[in-house]
C-alpha cells in the first residue's frame, strides 16, 4: 500500500486508498482479465476492521455496474496466522537469514556471538546475498504462493511449489 507518513494510517485513510487507489487497480485488471468479479483479502488490523463492512458493501454493489467494467469485490476473510503477501516475507528474510547464519556458521562459529558480529553479518548478506536475481524470484514466486493461500481457504497449512522459477531465470540470463 502507501506509507502515510508522520502519522498511521486510521479507518478513514484505509478506506480512501481503497477506494481511491486499490479498486480502480483492481478494475483495471479485471478489465484486461475479463474478470467480473475479484475476491480481496485483508488482515485484521484495526483500520482494516473499522470500514470493513462499508467497503463489502460498496464492492458488492460494483457488480450492478459491471457495463461500465467495474468488477464486484468480494471479500475473504484472513485466517489467524495467515502468511503475509509481500516479496520480503515469501523470499527475502529467507534469503538474508540463510546467508547470516551460513556465515555464523561457517566464519565464527567459534566465536562469541555479540551485536556487533550480527550486525556485520546481516550487512554483508544484504550486500552479497541479496541480489537482483534473487529479488526478482521473489516477485515471480508470490502468483504460486497466492494460488497456494488460495487453495487453503487463506491458511498457512502449505508447502511453497517448485515452479521452475530459477530454471526459467537462468535461462533467461539471470545469474541466480
Amino acid at each position: 500500500m502507501y506509507p502515510v507518513f508522520g502519522g498511521s494510517v486510521n479507518g478513514e485513510v484505509y478506506e480512501e486508498t481503497i477506494m481511491q487507489d486499490v479498486y480502480p487497480a483492481l478494475d483495471e485488471a479485471a478489465k484486461k482479465l475479463k474478470l467480473k468479479e475479484v475476491e480481496f483479502q485483508e488482515d485484521n488490523a484495526s483500520p482494516h476492521q473499522k470500514v470493513r463492512e462499508k467497503l463489502k458493501k460498496h464492492g458488492a454493489e460494483r457488480a450492478s455496474v459491471w457495463v461500465g467494467r467495474k468488477a464486484k469485490i468480494t471479500y475473504v476473510k484472513q485466517s489467524a496466522k495467515s502468511p503475509d503477501l509481500n516479496a520480503d516475507d515469501l523470499y527475502v528474510w529467507r534469503v538474508l537469514n540463510r546467508h547470516v547464519q551460513k556465515r555464523l556458521w561457517k566464519e565464527y562459529r567459534w566465536q562469541r556471538k555479540t551485536t556487533e558480529l550480527m550486525w556485520e553479518c546481516i550487512q554483508h548478506a544484504w550486500e552479497h546475498a541479496l541480489t537482483p536475481a534473487k529479488i526478482e524470484c521473489a516477485f515471480r514466486l508470490m502468483t504460486p504462493v497466492m494460488e497456494c493461500i488460495k487453495a487453503a481457504k487463506g491458511g498457512n497449512k502449505f508447502t511453497i511449489p517448485h515452479t521452475g522459477i530459477r530454471k526459467q531465470m537462468r535461462a533467461e540470463g539471470w545469474d541466480i
